[in-house]
Order: C-alpha cells, then sequence, then structure tokens
C-alpha cells in the first residue's frame, strides 16, 4: 500500500493557498497544452537493438551453407577517399563510406572475417560502423575495431647499468578481423542473419585509414567443447618430453598497442630477470594490459608433439575476491570454448597456476614453431556487465524524462503528479531494480567479492525501491538519484578495466609438475635488505644511457630538468636520444627534480641549462631577473618559432624578448549528448546563432548548455576569461594594449564581448 507523506510544512502551505483563493488543480499529461507542453514528453527512441535480442527476432533460423568471398576493390560505390592499396584491397580513408553487393546462396547465420591490412597513419585506433543492407542490424555493429601491429625494439641498458623501455615499433602486416563486439559484452563471435539473394554490406569510418582485402562469409560454426576438443586429437597418444617451455612476458613478439610495453617490477626476488637497484623490465604491467580487447602474442618452438599445460606466472591484486579474464589463440585460432573466458583469481603475491584452474587444460602441439595469443575480455563478467549497462541506459533515459518536467532542482512541496505523466517511468525503475539486483546476485555467485564492492549497485537499488513505495519522494531524491547514476557509470568503467601482471608463462608437458612461483619469505627479505642499502649509492635522477666524462668536458651535454615523473623523464630521454643527438651531436642528460628546487639551484650557480614542466609564469618571473636566455636571439628561432601558433609565446615575450617555448596550448571544444540531441532532433550548432536556438530549444526541456566562463589553472592566482575571448579574438580584439603593458577591457569591443559572456551566464 502506497505510504501518504503529510508534513506540517506542506500543510500549512495548503492552508495559505486556500486563503488566498489560489486553488491548484493537477492536469494529466493529455490536458498539458500550450506553454507547458514541455510536461507532455514524448517516449525515448529506442537505441538499436541488442546483439542476443537480433538474434531471438529471428523465430526459426535456416542452417546457412556455402562460403561468400567478397573482395575489397570490388566494391559497388563509395563516399569519400579510396584507391587501391599496396596488398591488392581498397584503402579506404579516414572519412568514407564503401559498400559491397554480394549473394547469399541459402538463408541462415553467417559469420563475418575481414582481412586487411592496418595502414600506418596517425597510429590511432581503426574504427567503422557496420551496416547490412544500408542499416546498422544491431547495436554492437555500430562501433567496429580493428587491431594495430606493434612491436618493442630492443631493450638498451644505460651507461648507469639501467635497462631504459625500447622503442615502439609500428609493423603492419595482413591480418584477419573476426566480428565480435568490441566491449566483450558478447563473449562469441557475432554472427549475420542473411536470407537467400541480393544484399549489401558496408564499413563507415570514423577514424583511420583502412586496406579491406577481402570479406568473407561463413556459415555459423560453435566451437568445439573441451572434451570434444580432447576428442580430435585422443589418438595422439605419444608423450610431449619432459622439458618446460620457458617464455618471458616481456619478450613479446607482436602486440595490439603500443601503451603496451615491458616495466619494472621489485617486488620479488623471483621475478626474472631482477636486481636489487638498476632497472630490469621483467614483466608486462597489468596497468598497461587492461583494456578489452588488447592482446599480446608470443613465439615458442615445441620440439616434441604432445599435450602441454600452459601455466603463467602472473600476479592478479585489482580485485580482491574477484578475477579478470583472458582468451587465448593458437596460431591465430581459439582451440575450444571455455578457453574463450579464462580466469585468475586475485592473488595478491605471485602465483604460478595453470590455465583451467584445478584440473588443468591440455593443449596440444605438433613439432615445430607456434604463436600464442592472450587477449583481454570480460568473461564471466560480459553478461553481469551487459545487463548493468543497459539498466544504466535505461535509468539515464528515465532521469531526462523526469528532468523535463521538474528541471534540475525539483520544488519538494510541489505535487507533480509522477503518477500521471510518466507511469512508464515508475514501471522502468520497478524492472530495473529487478535487473540490477539480478546482476548483483549472479556477480555473487561467480567470484568472492565482499559487499562494499557493489555499493554503488545497491544504493541504487534502495533508491529505486523508495521510489517504488512513494512515487513523490522523487522530487526528494532526485539529486540523489542523479549522483548514484554517475557513480554507477563510474563502477562499470572501472570493472571493465582487466589488469593482470605477467613475468612469464610456462608450458608443461603432460604429466608433470607446474614450476611453483619461486618466491621465498626469506629470500625476498634478503633482497628488500639489499635494495635499501644499494639505495644510498644509487643516482635516481638521471636517465641518460651513453654519457661519459669526456662529453662534460668538450661542452656535448645539455641538462634538462623535469618535474612531471619518471615515466615521462625515460620517455624524453629516449626521444632525444632516438632523434635529437644523432641530429646535432649533443648528448642530453634528463633529469627528474622536484619543482621547487629550481630557483635555489639558479641562484646557487648550479642550476640546468633547460627546465620543463613549469608554470607559464615562471619564465618571466626568471627574465626580469636576468636568469633565463632569450631565445629570439639563438640562431634558428624564427625556424623553430614557426612550429607555434603565435599567441601560444605570448605569456613567454617581455620587452621583445623571448625566454621560453610552449609544451602545451589549451583550447576550447563544444562537447553535447548525441542522444539528447536525438530525441530533440537538434542539430549540432555551427554558428552562434544556431547556438542561441540550441539554448531555447533545450531550456524548453528544463536543460541546460555549460558555457566557459572562467577557469582556474595551474597558477593559483592567474585566470582564463575563456568565455570573453571567444568572443573577443572572433571580432579581431585582444586583452592587452599593443605593447602588452595595460589592459583594453575600456575599449567598446571588449565591454561588447563581456556583456555577451554575461548574458549566458
Amino acid at each position: 500500500m502506497k505510504n501518504v507523506k503529510i508534513n506540517f510544512t506542506r500543510l500549512l502551505i495548503v492552508v495559505l493557498v486556500l486563503a488566498l483563493s489560489m486553488v491548484y488543480i493537477p492536469v494529466s499529461a493529455d490536458e498539458v497544452k500550450g506553454d507547458t507542453e514541455v510536461i507532455s514528453v514524448a517516449d525515448t527512441p529506442s537505441k538499436d537493438k541488442g546483439y542476443y535480442e537480433y538474434r531471438s527476432s529471428v523465430e526459426t533460423p535456416s542452417v546457412a551453407e556455402g562460403v561468400i568471398n567478397v573482395k575489397g576493390l570490388e566494391y559497388a560505390s563509395f563516399e569519400g577517399a579510396v584507391e587501391t592499396g599496396e596488398n591488392g584491397g581498397a584503402l579506404t580513408g579516414s572519412d568514407s563510406k564503401v559498400t559491397w553487393s554480394f549473394t547469399a546462396p541459402t538463408t541462415g547465420f553467417y559469420q563475418l572475417e575481414i582481412k586487411y591490412f592496418p595502414t600506418v597513419s596517425k597510429g590511432g585506433a581503426i574504427e567503422r560502423t557496420l551496416e547490412i543492407d544500408g542499416s546498422v542490424p544491431f547495436e554492437e555493429a555500430r562501433y567496429i575495431e580493428f587491431s594495430r601491429v606493434y612491436s618493442d625494439g630492443e631493450i638498451k641498458t644505460n651507461s648507469k647499468g639501467n635497462q631504459v623501455t625500447p622503442e615502439q615499433l609500428e609493423k603492419p602486416r595482413v591480418l584477419t578481423y573476426k566480428f565480435h563486439d568490441t566491449n566483450s559484452f558478447v563473449a562469441e563471435d557475432l554472427s549475420l542473419y542473411l536470407t537467400e539473394g541480393e544484399h549489401s554490406i558496408s564499413l563507415v569510418a570514423h577514424k583511420e585509414k583502412l586496406e579491406v582485402i577481402e570479406l568473407i562469409f561463413s556459415p555459423e560454426k560453435e566451437l568445439p567443447t573441451y572434451s570434444e576438443y580432447l576428442k580430435t586429437y585422443s589418438s595422439n597418444t605419444k608423450a610431449a618430453g619432459n622439458e618446460i617451455i620457458t617464455v618471458e612476458a616481456e619478450a613479446a613478439t607482436e602486440k595490439s598497442s603500443f601503451t603496451i610495453y615491458p616495466t619494472s617490477d621489485k617486488s620479488s626476488v623471483a621475478t626474472y630477470p631482477q636486481h636489487p637497484v638498476k632497472t630490469r623490465l621483467n614483466i608486462i604491467s597489468g596497468e598497461k594490459w587492461s583494456k578489452v580487447g588488447q592482446w599480446l602474442t608470443w613465439e615458442i618452438d615445441v620440439e616434441e608433439s604432445g599435450f602441454y599445460s600452459i601455466a603463467p606466472r602472473f600476479k592478479q591484486d585489482a580485485y580482491d575476491g574477484g578475477f579478470v579474464s583472458r582468451k587465448i589463440y593458437i596460431d591465430g585460432e581459439c582451440p575450444f570454448k571455455e578457453a574463450t573466458n579464462l580466469r585468475f583469481d586475485y592473488s595478491g603475491s605471485w602465483n604460478v597456476k595453470a590455465l583451467g584452474g584445478e584440473e588443468p587444460y591440455l593443449f596440444y602441439f605438433e613439432k615445430g614453431k607456434h604463436q600464442i595469443k592472450l587477449e583481454v575480455v570480460l568473461g564471466d563478467l560480459s553478461e553481469i556487465i551487459n545487463k548493468i549497462q543497459s539498466a544504466l541506459t535505461s535509468l539515464n533515459a528515465d532521469y531526462r524524462r523526469i528532468l523535463m518536467i521538474t528541471g534540475p532542482a525539483p520544488d519538494i512541496y510541489r505535487d507533480y503528479g509522477y503518477e500521471e505523466l510518466i507511469p512508464d517511468v515508475l514501471k522502468d525503475f520497478k524492472a530495473q531494480a529487478e535487473v540490477l539486483q539480478s546482476a548483483i546476485d549472479e556477480l555473487n555467485e561467480k567470484s568472492d567479492v565482499k559487499g562494499d564492492f557493489t555499493n554503488s549497485i545497491n544504493k541504487l537499488i534502495i533508491i529505486l525501491e523508495q521510489i517504488e513505495e512513494d512515487p513523490e519522494i522523487i522530487s526528494e531524491l532526485f539529486a540523489t538519484y542523479k549522483d548514484n547514476l554517475a557513480s554507477l557509470g563510474t563502477w562499470i568503467q572501472g570493472i571493465m578495466a582487466q589488469p593482470l601482471e605477467i613475468d612469464r608463462i610456462y608450458f608443461v608437458p603432460q604429466g608433470n609438475e607446474i614450476p611453483d612461483s619461486g618466491d621465498n619469505w626469506f629470500k625476498n627479505i634478503w633482497f628488500k635488505i639489499k635494495m635499501f642499502v644499494l639505495s644510498f649509492a644509487e643516482d635516481y635522477q638521471s636517465f641518460a644511457t651513453e654519457i661519459t666524462p669526456e662529453d662534460y668536458e668538450n661542452g656535448k651535454v645539455v641538462s634538462v630538468w623535469m618535474t612531471n615523473g619518471r615515466e615521462q623523464s625515460q620517455i624524453m630521454q629516449k626521444l632525444t636520444e632516438q632523434y635529437f643527438t644523432p641530429a646535432t651531436g649533443l648528448k642530453i642528460n634528463v633529469q627528474l627534480v622536484a619543482a621547487t628546487a629550481l630557483l635555489p639551484s639558479a641562484l646557487a650557480g648550479t642550476g640546468p641549462d633547460v627546465a620543463m614542466n613549469l608554470p607559464s609564469s615562471t619564465p618571466i618571473d626568471f627574465a626580469i631577473r636576468k636568469a633565463a636566455v632569450d631565445l629570439s636571439k639563438m640562431e634558428g628561432f624564427d625556424e623553430v618559432i614557426g612550429r607555434f601558433h603565435p599567441t601560444a609565446v605570448t605569456p613567454f615575450s617581455f620587452n621583445g624578448s623571448v625566454y621560453a617555448l610552449p609544451e602545451t596550448m589549451t583550447f576550447l571544444m563544444m562537447f553535447y549528448r548525441t542522444d539528447i540531441f536525438e530525441e530533440l532532433s537538434l542539430k549540432a550548432p555551427t554558428t552562434w546563432d544556431e547556438f542561441y536556438e540550441v539554448i531555447w530549444e533545450l531550456q524548453q526541456q528544463k536543460l541546460d548548455v555549460g558555457f566557459p566562463i572562467n577557469a582556474k589553472t595551474s597558477v593559483v592566482s592567474n585566470m582564463n576569461l575563456y568565455g570573453i575571448e571567444l568572443f573577443l579574438y572572433q571580432n579581431g580584439g585582444t586583452l592587452y594594449n599593443e605593447e602588452l603593458t595595460a589592459s583594453a577591457m575600456s575599449k567598446d569591443l571588449n565591454v561588447e564581448c563581456f556583456e555577451k559572456m554575461a548574458e549566458l551566464f
């Protein structure tokens, strides 16, 4: 029974209203007209149906037969830039749409493979949308991503005995893309239902070039189960020998991203290679290898054919009681269904465990070389996260429905009549609460995560249940509801990260014992003691690879101080050694120091030649004290300064001299909610007049536009008037006079621009 709340304050308001003879009569959604038409909100247009809904819509699916091959250059039509690629395929541009026509021999579900070449371009993700017969078949086809191929360069050791991060090399080759869900919400490969006859397939480009060599449609087939896989090799009873094959994880031959590279770990003496104080790149970090779809490939040489267990030495300390997942490929194919979601349970320390758990899976290898690939997937979490994501999408749509009625701050003393205006939203609240609860139950069944892990979901369920009991409480809980939606979105992004650290991988012949982790408490204690003692004699500031005393004597060394982090300093050192030193003959000594050390060192005469990552005000502070060099008097200055926008150098200029070069430049961008614009049939504004029109339309629906008035920079006392600058610079104005000695804000144009900005506040 609905719980009706009547407090004294609300009763008093009713009495006052009656006394003033102002009677409020609730109106239904059907009766709302005129200026208040915003209350009658149309149903939110449904997004593309998901893959499971797409499959279930086919009542009696037929079994497809025959393979369809479509050559990349045999396209029927195209928009944008398309040309012949170096591998005989269609090289499609970053703004293209290419359509191919083909004939399906029979009706049924087909799996799609695309042979492609990831052309070297800007280095970003290659993103496309897939259309069948002119439309997106399901939501998962709206965003697909084609992998690039990278490898590590040679791992070098610098003059101090530390290994430095290797160069990241893009080595494109012909690859095969199997149509799948980029977000990994659907674990298996995706299939397309085609009726017998003519069809078309289109790839709509969003980012980067892509050479499409061939499109292949094959009848849908499922992976064999593990037991079926074993039966396939039942006749191969020959023992695989006794030699364990060991592969160092940091020695991967290929990878999908240049952000995955070897890092150093000193948490265990058994991690190989290891040193108490010197840097050894000995693992693949979980932080670098956590995004769904990322993969690493290793090559092994098998001397004896037979069955092997695969046992990584790993550490997964991200989710206490939880797990992360990987999918394994052997020579480009996943061997069996269970290998699509291999679990790595929580382990606070390094652990060696064979894939498959208590009863390790056996993988058959013929004698010779093989490629092993591990790909980041959601595994058993895929359906759970898909449920929660769908619930969040629906609840966000419900939030916007309420927002269009009440605005961002509902009056808690007003009866909005939610039950009459938005009965479907209230029903959806109940339905989504049940979906979220079922997701929590499934998560608890599949893992041992603690209760606080799902706090974001539990809080939202409580709010939805309270609203179910008393819909009028929406006004009071609206802000809390919004905050919990944001928290749930953050939770989803967090759990979709699947970090896993790997030191090495063992390939153990059947019947042999799995190696242990090598961790020993006494050895680790002794290792930590050596680390502590030797740390007093180790230089942790310099990252230079090869600098000799003679280089200093001959003036061939430039000292550079950086303040933003060890990893960034290592990257800067590597870039200078790779590009700057060969071109100039000068060696760079990048050192990591505290930002507060620059001024005292300059006063003491021990400062660096160059300092980086400093606040924009620092160069002028040093210049007026004659502690900075005028760059404009150096040879080649005009050529270098031409790389930057003229205004980017203004903060570093004084009395006609320039004392620094910019590292970054801030510029404004407009972001907008595509889902809201689609609901309201709006287009993104490209002129100020269109911008004002959009504001009016959105405000009619109780929605707002954020406009940059000002923003603090890294210097506390400095303020950037981004809002007025937008109008000012577009009209040829300036904030300062020509000599940059006084403000120009008193000019008529500046005042006019300030008024325009103030009107938007």
